[in-house]
């Protein structure tokens, strides 16, 4: 069963419209190093696998799936029966799905406790591993939703599946309750390894009854932080069979190359008992990826762009200069900068990955002082009361461009997550004239 991509949002803005705000009609055209296409294709359904909790499928059929995407259906049946598995399809593909799918199967068609306390701790318990506190939030966040509180017209399954996210932020009340009730927790490496592992003895119910080990973005674990965490998922591994567990370890990736190779290193099972779903077969509609150069310095040092202004400083990150000896670039935060800025004025909702939270922070608050100047005059450093002009992008408690980054408190962060998800409307003072109906967002994230 095969349906035709989905249809843009009506306020969805063209590719090369976009483009075009990014040449800055024609005066970057220079920088614009090359364009691939990535053509448009319909999507694949699959049935419910037969296995799924009718509760469950209600739900998911409440929250709009009608019928999961074939590689979904794929890695679920291959996790279910047990295998570890891996799945490596594009962003967008609806990786979550295939990953709670079985997961959360098993927890509701666990048999109901008989009341002795053996039964009580051999109930199944899910584990969920992220690489940052954003991802474990928002997938918290999903997993809310889909378990719903009845409102949404599918089953009430909070009482049936309890869910938590559990880290440093984390109180040693909430701890309590997570250790002795949590179905599901929601966690990063660094909690695993400092606190839960060490501390075994008082996580024996989560162990004991662990049925599955979930993976997300297991990409991100390379190089020597990747060593370290290979290591503490190969403890916990073996924790879960000094209590008698075996889990199953599902993997969600959408960059690597080798998915078999990557789960079996990172864990240290055999690649023999490893499943990869690699065919995506979600629509997705037609995509385009820009390579850009940053913009070459000239000898006057206004970054080589024709209205100047934005290469006071060409050093990238680690005070290393951009570009080569013979042409010296500006940074790529000047530049992320500079594009951001653009983008946010034309109304474009955009993202922005900076490797570090310093370079986050530079970035946000470059691309927001220059909305500020761009509506109080250029070179303008306060508004006639003395406020600084990037307090002049907020709107009703909403920015216009925010930094969302590691290190950031727990109440901060979710303030961003929402006035992000929401968007922010631009000042009507701006020199650009614009539907005040619109809004724009930044978010840069680290």
């Amino acid at each position: 069963m095969s349906e035709r991509p989905p249809s843009p949002a009506p306020d969805a803005p063209d590719v090369l419209d976009v483009l075009d705000v990014l040449l800055a009609g024609g005066a970057r055209a220079e920088q614009l190093r090359h364009v691939r296409t990535i053509p448009g294709r319909a999507g694949e359904r699959a049935a419910w696998p037969s296995w799924v909790d009718p509760r469950l499928r209600a739900a998911y059929e409440a929250a709009g799936v009608a019928a999961p995407w074939r590689h979904q259906v794929e890695t679920a049946d291959a996790v279910h029966a047990g295998r570890h598995s891996v799945i490596a399809t594009s962003t967008g593909s609806g990786k979550s799905l295939a990953l709670w799918l079985p997961t959360l199967s098993a927890i509701l068609t666990a048999p109901e406790p008989t009341g002795s306390v053996a039964a009580l701790r051999r109930r199944p318990t899910a584990l969920y591993l992220s690489p940052t506190k954003a991802l474990a939030a928002d997938q918290l966040a999903s997993l809310e939703r889909l378990l719903g509180d009845g409102t949404g017209g599918g089953p009430d399954l909070r009482g049936a599946v309890r869910v938590a996210s559990c880290d440093g932020d984390t109180s040693f009340d909430e701890r309590g309750w997570i250790r002795s009730h949590a179905d599901v927790v929601l966690t990063n490496p660094d909690f695993l390894h400092f606190s839960l592992l060490p501390g075994h003895e008082r996580w024996a119910r989560l162990l004991r009854g662990l049925t599955h080990v979930v993976i997300d973005e297991c990409h991100a674990y390379r190089g020597v932080f990747g060593a370290h965490v290979s290591l503490v998922l190969r403890r916990l591994l073996r924790l879960a069979r000094h209590y008698g567990a075996d889990p199953v370890v599902v993997a969600a990736s959408a960059t690597t190359g080798d998915p078999v190779d990557t789960l079996a290193r990172l864990t240290g099972v055999d690649p023999a008992r490893v499943h990869a779903t690699t065919r995506d077969t979600a629509p997705q509609g037609q995509r385009r990826i820009v390579f850009w150069e940053p913009a070459a310095l000239d000898h006057h040092g206004d970054g080589g762009h024709p209205g100047g202004g934005w290469g006071d400083e060409g050093w990238g990150e680690g005070g290393v200069i951009s570009g080569t000896p013979d042409v010296p670039r500006r940074s790529a935060l000047t530049e992320s900068a500079e594009l951001l800025h653009d983008l946010v004025r034309a109304r474009r909702r955009t993202l922005a990955f900076v490797r570090s939270r310093a370079g986050s922070e530079v970035v946000a608050a470059t691309a927001a002082r220059s909305l500020g100047e761009d509506l109080l005059g250029a070179g303008t450093d306060t508004c006639d009361d003395g406020a600084d002009p990037v307090e002049v992008l907020r709107d009703g408690g909403d920015v216009a461009v925010a930094a969302y980054r590691g290190g950031t408190s727990p109440r901060s962060a979710a303030r961003s997550r929402v006035r992000c998800a929401r968007g922010a409307s631009l000042p009507s003072r701006r020199r650009t004239p614009s539907s005040s109906a619109s809004t724009s967002r930044g978010w840069t994230r680290s």
